[in-house]
C-alpha cells in the first residue's frame, strides 16, 4: 500500500507526507489480527523526516454493527534540519471503536498515542463514513482531529496542539458486485490497524 498526504501547516507552508508498506494478517469470522512495517518520508520548511514503524494490531468484531481495534509497535527515524540531523527510535500505541449506524455508514472514534525524539504526542479523531453507492463502489468520508505535542529535544522545551478537519473520497475495489461497507471493510484492507502515526497524525 502507499499514500500521500498534503496538510496546510498555517505558516505558508504544507507538511507533506509519502508512505509505503505492506502487511501479513490472519482473518476469521471474529475479526483480524497484522503485522505491517511502513516507511513515511516527511518535509516541511527544510525539515525532513524519515520514519519506518514496524507493529502489529487486531480487530474484534463485537457485533454485527460494533468493531474495537487495538495497535502498537516501535519506529526508527532520522531527521535532518538546517544542516543537523539525529537519529531515534520511539513507539506508538492506539485504538479504535467503530461503530455501524447502517449497514452503509460507519462512525468511529480513535486515540492515538506516539513518542520520538524526546517528545510525544497524542490526537483524538472522530470520523463517518457513507458509502454512498455499492455498485460503483464509492465512500464519503470526514472527520475532525484534535492533537497535543509535547518536545523536549533538539534543546527544545514546550508543546503545542492543533486541530484538523478533514475530507475525502474512498474507491473501494475489493468484491464482486454490489457491496456493504460493513463487509468491504472487514474484508478489505486492514485500515487502522496497519497504520502508525506521524508526529502524532494518523496516516489513514
Amino acid at each position: 500500500m502507499g499514500g500521500y498526504h498534503s496538510l496546510d501547516a498555517g505558516i505558508g507552508s504544507n507538511l507533506d507526507i509519502w508512505n509505503i508498506g505492506g502487511s501479513a494478517f490472519w482473518a476469521s469470522v471474529n475479526g483480524r489480527i497484522a503485522a505491517s512495517i511502513n516507511y513515511y518520508s516527511t518535509s516541511i520548511s527544510g525539515v525532513d523526516l524519515h520514519v519506518t514503524s514496524y507493529g502489529a494490531g487486531g480487530e474484534w468484531y463485537a457485533g454485527p454493527n460494533l468493531t474495537v481495534a487495538l495497535k502498537g509497535g516501535g519506529n526508527s527515524s532520522d531527521v535532518s534540519a538546517f544542516g543537523a540531523s539525529a537519529s531515534e527510535g520511539g513507539g506508538y500505541v492506539g485504538g479504535m471503536l467503530k461503530w455501524y449506524a447502517m449497514p452503509n455508514l460507519a462512525l468511529s472514534g480513535s486515540v492515538d498515542y506516539t513518542g520520538q525524539f524526546g517528545g510525544h504526542a497524542t490526537s483524538e479523531t472522530i470520523k463517518g463514513e457513507w458509502l454512498f453507492s455499492q455498485s460503483l463502489p464509492v465512500a464519503l468520508y470526514g472527520g475532525y482531529e484534535h492533537a497535543d505535542l509535547n518536545s523536549s529535544g533538539f534543546g527544545y522545551s514546550g508543546g503545542g496542539a492543533g486541530d484538523l478537519v478533514f475530507v475525502g473520497l474512498k474507491l473501494y475495489m475489493n468484491g464482486d458486485g454490489s457491496g456493504t461497507l460493513v463487509d468491504r471493510q472487514r474484508n478489505g484492507s486492514l485500515g487502522y490497524i496497519a497504520q502508525a502515526p506521524v508526529l502524532g497524525l494518523p496516516t489513514d
